[in-house]
């Protein structure tokens, strides 16, 4: 006689998924956009989503000012909401590479 096969609830795969990103976390991800930009345009959301599901705890920065950026602003900005250890890793895009750069340098 076969056996049938059973396959997991998709919330049960769902809550193995966070419970294996927990288990292996990797990190945290700062991703400072460019000009005129926010956290929820382009690929932003997909990269967010995946680096989440690898395991890195993300944060997408919306700067100040996106409009007429400053770099001395968003430099400041970040000084104030980016906390760094050994495991924080930035990707940026646009004027929001430059930042992360003066960040470092600062």
């Amino acid at each position: 006689m076969k056996k049938k096969l059973t396959l997991p609830k998709k919330s049960e795969m769902q809550a193995d998924k966070s419970r294996d990103a927990a288990a292996k976390f990797l990190g945290t991800v700062y991703i400072v956009h460019g000009w005129e930009g926010n956290a929820t345009k382009y690929w932003f959301p997909a990269t967010i989503k995946d680096l989440s599901e690898k395991g890195f705890r993300v944060h997408a920065l919306d700067m100040p000012n996106p409009k007429q950026p400053s770099i001395e602003e968003w430099t400041r900005f970040m000084k104030k909401n980016v906390k760094i250890d050994a495991d924080t890793y930035f990707i940026g895009h646009s004027i929001g590479c430059q930042t992360i750069l003066r960040f470092l340098a600062s």
